[in-house]
Formats: C-alpha cells, structure tokens, sequence
C-alpha cells in the first residue's frame, strides 16, 4: 500500500502557474457592439464655410421682393451685411426707396463683426414664408422696393450704399444676392416654406 502511494505521489506533475491576460485582449473598446471591435470611422465630411467678405462699411447684401409662397408681400425681406471687425450702430442710419418715406434705426440696433442684419414685413415665421428670426420688422408702407427701383443705406445724410434694381433681375420666389462690388444674382437655395434664398447668411454670386 505504502509503495502505491510512493508511485502516485511522484507521478503527480507539479502545479504551473498561468500569467494573468492583459484587460485590453478580453475587455473591447468603450464604442466596441458586443465583443466584436468596431473601427473607429473617420468623418470625412465636409461643409462649405462661409465666404469671408471684408470691407469698410456696411452694405446691403440680398432682397426678397416677390415672393412666391407667402401672399403678396408679406414675405419680403431685406438683409444687411458688416464685412467690418468691429459693431456697427445703427442709430444713426436709414434705408430708403423711390418714393418712400423710409425706416431709421434706433440704439436698439447694431450688426455684430462679418454677421447679418435681417430685416423682414412680418416677423413670424408662419407669416413671412419660414424666415429665420427677424432682427427688424418694418411696415411696407414706408418701405416698398419694386422691381423697377432703387434702395439706399444712409449713414446720416451720407449714402453709405445704393441698388438700383431693374425688371429684369426680379423672379418670381427668388430673392436677389449681391456682391460688395454690386455683382448680383438669384439665390439657388431654398430657405423655409420653399422660396429661393439665404437670409440671415451672407452668400456671394460668382
């Protein structure tokens, strides 16, 4: 008896000690799906940044006067752009047209470094065709730009800028772009219910 427990003893193979896994070969990555790990994807995407337009004084950038998907004109529209790096106080300037009285701005009223100034008939959205908000509402009566018409930002009695406007630059739905050097052209992009245009972001024609 002594002698078979003698054999098993030292048949016994001695105990071998296993090294511990490292974390990072059994626990997946924090955006790994069950325990499959998942490559990261690179975003490759890309959006077009806004034009950087500099200048010295503020012009008037885009109008909307016909359009399409708002009755009459109640989603006309009028944007302002500072290509400056400063503020611009508007207290002391005033928009104006043929044969109207025009609109004058107050304290209230300042266009922030390369940022827009929306001007608009109707500040609801559900009104004024889906315009994103409104920094000056105005009545039509006192600012009416037609087809055949002109409009003018005075700083004072200074004009500061002029838009002669003509028959053939209006289209139905479509708001009118414009370059600090006067090149104009129609907007090709939607805005809100569906009219053409890019209010509230300055969009220069080529």
């Amino acid at each position: 008896m002594l002698s078979i427990w003698l054999t098993l003893a030292c048949n016994t193979p001695e105990p071998v000690e296993v090294p511990p896994v490292p974390k990072s070969a059994v626990q997946p990555e924090a955006n790994d799906v069950g325990t499959a790990a998942v490559e990261k994807k690179k975003d490759t995407s890309t959006k077009t940044p806004a034009p950087v337009v500099t200048g010295s004084k503020p012009f008037i950038s885009e109008v909307m006067l016909n359009p399409s998907k708002v009755e009459k004109f109640r989603g006309d529209w009028i944007e302002l752009y500072n290509p400056t790096d400063t503020v611009i106080d508007l207290s002391n300037y005033s928009i104006h047209s043929k044969d109207d009285a025009g609109i004058r701005f107050t304290s209230k009223h300042q266009i922030d470094p390369h940022s827009t100034f929306l001007m608009a008939v109707r500040k609801s959205a559900t009104g004024n065709g889906g315009l994103p908000p409104v920094d000056y509402v105005y009545k039509h009566d006192v600012l009416k730009i037609l087809a055949t018409d002109w409009v003018e930002l005075r700083n004072g009695e200074d004009v500061v800028d002029r838009w002669e406007l003509t028959r053939k630059d209006s289209k139905k739905g479509y708001s009118l772009q414009r370059n600090p050097d006067g090149t104009t052209c129609p907007s090709t992009e939607t805005y809100g219910q569906g009219d053409f245009g890019t209010p509230k972001t300055i969009t220069l024609c080529n």
